[in-house]
């Protein structure tokens, strides 16, 4: 008996993103469709033509990552979809937003910002 692998249902649940966290998404996106996918399905193409494909390590190694390509596409679609970007600077009032830049400075001086 397989077990099927499932995410958390996130439907009906906003989703919030920087309008530089969307920006990536859309790059690494870009850059799978057009420059990483095209090199592997060659490489597919070239280990398939050296002969027997169920001894042929590079053939399923590229198919792999091929499928792997493809499901870092699907889910960067899916999400692209369903995300809310969130564009207005949040106010400066000492309070912590969605988006906000904050800087820790511990007791020993050592400053940290995170986002």
């Amino acid at each position: 008996m397989t077990r099927a692998r499932t995410r958390p249902d996130t439907s009906g649940k906003p989703g919030y993103i920087t309008v530089e966290g969307y920006r990536r998404f859309e790059e690494e996106a870009d850059r799978l469709w057009n420059v990483d996918r095209p090199k592997m399905a060659k490489a597919v193409q070239v280990a398939a033509a050296e002969g027997d494909r169920s001894e042929n390590a590079e053939y399923q190694y590229s198919k792999q990552r091929l499928a792997a390509i493809d499901r870092r596409l699907r889910f960067l679609g899916r999400r692209l979809k369903v995300l809310t970007i969130v564009d207005e600077s949040p106010p400066d009032d000492g309070r912590v937003y969605f988006g906000s830049w904050v800087t820790i400075e511990e007791e020993d001086g050592d400053i940290q910002t995170y986002r």
